[in-house]
C-alpha cells in the first residue's frame, strides 16, 4: 500500500490510499477529513497523519442466534465470522457470501457498521427489505444508544420479506455513522438495504458511499482495536480514536500480533503506589477517569474510559519493573498475565463489571496460581495449603484480603481462606497496593514483596 509522501507532488493513488485502499475515489471526500474545499490548493500537509483512514465498505459482523429486536444484544458477543461491504443487493453481498440469499431452519444476526458519506446537502432516503427484522440507525445515534425508539428505518419483528424506510436530512459534503441490525429466526430469511439522495437514484452497491472508519483519525473512529486489526492486521502500536460510549476517544492500543494476536486497549495503569487499591472507587465508579490524556505506556497513574465502558472478553496484564520478562506471552518487553474469555464463558462486559466484588469467581483458567503460565516464583509469594487464582476479590471463598484480579493464598486447612496472609495482583487490599505481592505473615516462599507497576488492558 503507497504511502503519502513527507513532501512534493501527492499522487492520485496516494490519495486514493488515504481515504480507501482501493476503488473510486473523489478530492471532495477528503473535505471533512483535511479541511480542503471547493478553491483550496491540495498540498502535502493538507494530508499529514491522514493515511489510511478509512476501508471501503460497512464492517459486518456476522453472530450464531436470534437478537430478537434487542438492540443491544450484539455488544456483550463476539461475532463468528466478520469483513467489509459495499454491496447490499442480497444477504449474500451484505456479509461477504456467509449467508446465501434464501434459506430456513437456522438462526443468525449480523450487524453493520461504518460510515456513510453524504456527498451533497439535501434529502436521503434509506430502506432495509428483510425476513425477520431488521434496523437502521444513522448519525449519533448509531454510535451509541441505538434503540428501536430512535433509528431511522424501524423493520421490526418476526415477518416475511417487508420493505420499510426512513427520510433524513443531511448536510454535505460529510461523513456520519451509520448502524444496521438483522436477525433470522428460523423458517426463510432475506436482507437487502439501499438508499437515495440528492441527484443519486436508489441503488444497493453503496460503492463510494460507504466507509470504515480505522482509528486514525477523530472523525472516523473505530468500534475497536481488535476490529481495526481484524480489518488491516496492523502491527503498529500506538493511539487510535475508539468509540467510547458515543465519543470519539484517543486510545492506546496494543496492535503487534506478539502480544497474543495483537487489538488490545489500554484500561488502565498503574506506577508503584496505592492509587488503585481494591476499594478504590476507581474500581466501582463508571464515571470516572485519571490522567485519560497520557496516551503512553509511560510510568503513571492512569484509568481511562475504555475502562469504564469498553466491552471486552479477554484481559492482559503487564508488568514492566519486575525484572523478568515472558510470562502468559512470550516476549522480552515485560511480564504478562493473560485470561482469554475471563468472564462468563467469554460474554463481553466493561472492565468495571469483569472486576466486580458482585462477580468474585475463580479465574475460568488456572485456579491454582501455580499452575498459571504468569506465575512466576522469583514474583510471586505464596503461601499453602489454600491457593487460588481469582476475579473479582475472592468473596465467593469468604475470603478476607481481596484483590480484583490476582493470588490469594492461605496457610490453614485446604480450601479456607478466611485468613489470607499473601496476596499479589492488581487492585490489592494488602499495603492498599494499586498492584504488587505481599506477604503479611507465614509465606512459603518469598517473590518481590512490593507494589508493582502494570498496565491493563483489554479486547
Amino acid at each position: 500500500m503507497a504511502t503519502v509522501p513527507s513532501s512534493g507532488r501527492i499522487n492520485f493513488t496516494d490519495i486514493q490510499t488515504v481515504v480507501s485502499g482501493t476503488g473510486p475515489v473523489w478530492l471532495s471526500q477528503m473535505a471533512p477529513l483535511v479541511g480542503l474545499y471547493k478553491n483550496d490548493i491540495v498540498t502535502v500537509g493538507a494530508f499529514a497523519g491522514k493515511m489510511n483512514a478509512s476501508r471501503a465498505g460497512l464492517l459486518y459482523r456476522a453472530f450464531a442466534g436470534y437478537f430478537a429486536d434487542d438492540t443491544t444484544w450484539f455488544d456483550a458477543r463476539t461475532e463468528t465470522n466478520s469483513g467489509l461491504t459495499s454491496n447490499f443487493t442480497s444477504l449474500s453481498t451484505s456479509t461477504g457470501g456467509i449467508y446465501t440469499n434464501t434459506g430456513s431452519s437456522t438462526t443468525f444476526s449480523v450487524e453493520w457498521f461504518g460510515y456513510f458519506y453524504a456527498p451533497t446537502t439535501g434529502s436521503y432516503t434509506f430502506y432495509t427489505n428483510s425476513d425477520d427484522a431488521s434496523y437502521l440507525w444513522i448519525g449519533a445515534a448509531a454510535l451509541s444508544g441505538y434503540t428501536a425508539a430512535n433509528c431511522l428505518v424501524n423493520n421490526s419483528g418476526l415477518h416475511p420479506v417487508q420493505e420499510r424506510s426512513g427520510s433524513i436530512t443531511l448536510t454535505g459534503p460529510g461523513y456520519y455513522p451509520i448502524r444496521m441490525h438483522y436477525g433470522q429466526n428460523t423458517s426463510g430469511y432475506d436482507f437487502t438495504a439501499s438508499f437515495s439522495g440528492p441527484g443519486i437514484i436508489r441503488t444497493y452497491d453503496c460503492t463510494g458511499y460507504m466507509y470504515y472508519g480505522l482509528g486514525a483519525y477523530s472523525t472516523l473512529l473505530a468500534n475497536s482495536a481488535r476490529l481495526i486489526r481484524t480489518v488491516t492486521s496492523t502491527n503498529t502500536d500506538g493511539t487510535y480514536y475508539i468509540n467510547v460510549n458515543g465519543t470519539s476517544t484517543p486510545t492506546y492500543c496494543l496492535m503487534n500480533n506478539k502480544w497474543d494476536g495483537g487489538g488490545w486497549m489500554m484500561m488502565m495503569k498503574a506506577t508503584r503506589g496505592t492509587t488503585f487499591p481494591f476499594a478504590s472507587t476507581y474500581w466501582t465508579d463508571n464515571s470516572t477517569t485519571l490522567n485519560a490524556t497520557d496516551m503512553t505506556r509511560a510510568d503513571a497513574d492512569a484509568k481511562y474510559n475504555i475502562m469504564n465502558h469498553g466491552m471486552v472478553k479477554d484481559v492482559m496484564a503487564l508488568w514492566p519493573d519486575v525484572g523478568t520478562t515472558g510470562g502468559s506471552i512470550s516476549q522480552t518487553e515485560a511480564w504478562s498475565w493473560l485470561v482469554n474469555n475471563y468472564y462468563s464463558s467469554g460474554a463481553r462486559c466493561t472492565i468495571m463489571t469483569g472486576f466486580a466484588a458482585a462477580n468474585s469467581r475463580d479465574s475460568p483458567s488456572y485456579s491454582d496460581p501455580t499452575t498459571f503460565p504468569g506465575f512466576s516464583s522469583s514474583i510471586w509469594s505464596t503461601q499453602t495449603p489454600s491457593k487460588r487464582h481469582v476475579f473479582g476479590g475472592g468473596s465467593h471463598l469468604s475470603a478476607n484480603v481481596k484483590t480484583r484480579w490476582g493470588f490469594v493464598f492461605n496457610e490453614n486447612e485446604p480450601d479456607v481462606f478466611t485468613s489470607i496472609d499473601v496476596t499479589g495482583g492488581i487492585g490489592m487490599d494488602h499495603g492498599s497496593y494499586s498492584s504488587g505481592d505481599f506477604i503479611a505473615c507465614c509465606h512459603l516462599t518469598i517473590g518481590l514483596n512490593r507494589s508493582m507497576r502494570v498496565e491493563l488492558y483489554g479486547r
